[in-house]
């Protein structure tokens, strides 16, 4: 489904993730481990399309992203991938549900989606009036109501205390035994109980 190959990215003289081949099936769930500066984020980055990298391919499908117009890969972006960042990068002045609706294209009710996760109390708060638990459901909401095949997450649960590190991991494999694709950068261990494999990301 997706896959790099000597996959590189420097800035400057730095070198932010060093020659890295993975190749992920479609229906697999693959956890990234490595020490911190090992380009972990910046692998995701490179994945997701949002990251030229300096050298090496990456292919989602047979097709290099990065041999695509910047609008191809935008579409893979909003059609084929959804994100969920350690950070939520929700919109601070929006509600909880025009969250998740501001990412919809095809219909999906975020109503729905939010219910799902346990929401449905917080439809009209905003972002500054949730848990930190419960602004990554939401972030993982908006990732999922376009109904990718693929979640790329980037540390989602390094800001969560043990209870919602949990939740978070059991809503991934949700979306993952119901035939979705997941990459999730980690330092913890939750995810060594979810994961299909652990791959290991060495410093440059």
């Amino acid at each position: 489904m997706l896959n790099c190959k000597q996959l590189t990215k420097r800035f400057g003289a730095v070198t932010a993730l060093a020659p890295f081949d993975l190749d992920v099936q479609s229906g697999e769930f693959v956890a990234v481990k490595g020490a911190s500066g090992s380009g972990k984020t910046t692998l995701l980055l490179t994945l997701g399309g949002m990251l030229r990298p300096s050298n090496g391919t990456v292919s989602f499908e047979g097709t290099d992203l990065y041999a695509q117009p910047r609008a191809e890969r935008a579409e893979y972006r909003a059609s084929e991938v959804g994100f969920v960042f350690q950070m939520f990068h929700l919109v601070p002045y929006l509600s909880v549900v025009e969250n998740v609706q501001l990412a919809a294209r095809n219909g999906t009710s975020a109503t729905e989606l939010l219910e799902q996760f346990g929401l449905s109390h917080r439809f009209t708060h905003t972002p500054g009036e949730l848990s930190a638990g419960e602004r990554q459901r939401v972030a993982l909401a908006r990732a999922l109501v376009n109904e990718p095949r693929l979640i790329l997450a980037d540390e989602p649960t390094g800001n969560l205390d043990p209870e919602n590190d949990r939740q978070v991991f059991e809503h991934l494999s949700t979306f993952h035994r119901s035939g979705g694709t997941v990459i999730v950068v980690t330092h913890g261990s939750t995810a060594d109980e979810f994961a299909d494999r652990i791959v290991e990301l060495k410093s440059p």
